[in-house]
Parts: C-alpha cells; sequence; structure tokens
C-alpha cells in the first residue's frame, strides 16, 4: 500500500533517535544517554519592541552571520523567515574556527511562534563531529524583559578520532552557543 519514497526521503533524516528533545523542560537535567545538553541564556532587553525585534532577527536567520556562522540553505540562497514555515526545510550552517571549521547540514525539528516566545530547533542530518539538536529561542518574560537561549544536546560521533578531537568539539559547541545566544542582540557587538 505504500507508494514510491520522495527522492529526498534519506537525505533529510536526522543521525538521533530522540527527535525533539530539546522542547522538553528537564533536558539539561536529565539528557538522553550518550548525549551532553548545555545552554547559554543572555538577557537582550526588555520590552514588546526588544521581543519583537528579536523574534524578527531569529526567524529570519541574520543573527547566524552575526555569530560567525553561515547559513544558507541547500540550494544556496540566504537563510529567511520563509524558510521555517517549508515542510522539513535544510539548513547549511558553516563556520571557519580552527581546528574544526567546516559546515553541517540540519534539518528544521519544529518553530515555536507564540505571543511571548520564539524558537527553532534544528537537528543533524549528519554525525560528524557530533550528532544531536540545537534550540535557539528568544523569550519575552513576565517581568517584561526579554532573553535569548540556545540550547545543545549533543553526542560525539561514534568513530575512533572523537577521543582526540572531543575537547575541541565541546569547546566548539560552548562558543557556538554563547556567539549565537549573544547576536541575538542586535544592539551589541558580537566578539
Amino acid at each position: 500500500m505504500s507508494g514510491p519514497r520522495r527522492s529526498s526521503f534519506r537525505a533529510n533524516q536526522v543521525t538521533y533517535a530522540t527527535v525533539g528533545v530539546t522542547a522538553e523542560p528537564d533536558v539539561l537535567r536529565f539528557p538522553p544517554a550518550g548525549f551532553r545538553a548545555g545552554t547559554t541564556t543572555r538577557r537582550i532587553g526588555s520590552g514588546a519592541d526588544r521581543f519583537s525585534a528579536a523574534s524578527a532577527d531569529l526567524l529570519s536567520g541574520a543573527f547566524f552571520d552575526r555569530a560567525g556562522l553561515g547559513a544558507t540553505t541547500l540550494g544556496g540562497s540566504p537563510v529567511d523567515s520563509t524558510v521555517l514555515r517549508g515542510e522539513s526545510p535544510t539548513i547549511h550552517l558553516t563556520h571557519s574556527w580552527w581546528p574544526l571549521s567546516g559546515g553541517e547540514d540540519y534539518r528544521v525539528i519544529y518553530a515555536i511562534r507564540d505571543d511571548r516566545k520564539v524558537a527553532f530547533a534544528l537537528g543533524t542530518l549528519s554525525e560528524w563531529p557530533v550528532s544531536g539538536e540545537r534550540l535557539f529561542s528568544v523569550e519575552w518574560r513576565d517581568d517584561d524583559t526579554v532573553w535569548s537561549e540556545v540550547t545543545t544536546v549533543t553526542a560525539l560521533s561514534p568513530h575512533w578520532t572523537r577521543f582526540l578531537i572531543a575537547p575541541f568539539v565541546r569547546l566548539r559547541e560552548q562558543v557556538i552557543r554563547v556567539r549565537c545566544a549573544r547576536a541575538l542582540n542586535a544592539v551589541k557587538s558580537v566578539g
């Protein structure tokens, strides 16, 4: 009863079993077995205008450039707000941080657009050097402050070289979290 699979079936599969794990409220305390979870949260302002600007920045992907990441679709066009509306869109992120420069492909796992929170999660499509999810969010809290948060839940590649590169990979994950959280505050420079 099943028909032919779409041509992108294999190319759009994530490399981990716990899809949507970054949506779990206790993921930082109890990550899946073999995974590490980390988060970076920064206050980026206050008020409705700041939340609106940061949300637009998040959904347009403009913060990726300020964080030192190149973000494109697989077709090579820049990421914009329409990318998150597609069905399982794929994003290619590149970076040039030694010793692990390069790029990875991610699939948008889910997106949240509420009155007080805007977020999206990216899931890895390759296992090298890590496999897992990254959540990027902007939240307007009840005390009128606006916060950016970047959460990662990742596991190292099963390749034997993971023991050699593990410290660099974990450092890179932390640098990406910090740079992206800072970049969501367009008023301040990222460094």
